[in-house]
């Protein structure tokens, strides 16, 4: 039984951090660092509303743009999670038509908001941390364990 739950604690300690790490912080900065070449224009439907899952809401954005290869819609806020919980992004709110940005080789893939959030950063850095720290947990028990395979030699 304890050993049981040693290798859950681990699975939990390890995997968990990096795969946050991922979602909030490394896939987030990738996306801005692509889009800093992406197209502007403006929406031509926009509807904002709260949407509840969970016990939380959100903003929920549906949008349509026009561009050269034709038209497009997308629903992306913004690259950064972690921000405006639990209400509408003010910067949405009352807004019936924004600026969006698209990229020019693949037009589903848009933004309305592209900049750099600094929360949202500062958050993601949270997984991070606890990744590295998960990091050297597995480096140290590796190495134990090869260690004491050693010794048993």
């Amino acid at each position: 039984m304890k050993s049981t739950v040693k290798i859950i604690a681990t699975i939990f300690i390890v995997l968990i951090p990096p795969i946050l790490a991922w979602y909030t912080f490394v896939h987030p900065l990738i996306s801005y660092i692509g889009a800093r070449d992406w197209i502007a224009t403006e929406t031509t439907s926009l509807t904002v509303r709260s949407l509840s899952r969970r016990g939380k809401t959100h903003t929920y954005v549906e949008y349509t743009f026009e561009h050269p290869k034709g038209k497009a819609s997308g629903h992306t806020v913004q690259f950064w999670p972690g921000s405006h919980r639990n209400s509408v992004d003010p910067r949405l709110d009352g807004v019936s038509s924004s600026r969006i940005w698209y990229d020019a080789v693949n037009p589903e893939r848009s933004a309305i908001f592209r900049d750099f959030d600094m929360s949202g950063f500062a958050f993601g850095l949270i997984p991070c941390f606890f990744s590295v720290f998960s990091g050297w947990i597995l480096f140290g028990s590796f190495s134990s364990r090869v260690r004491s395979i050693n010794e048993e030699a």
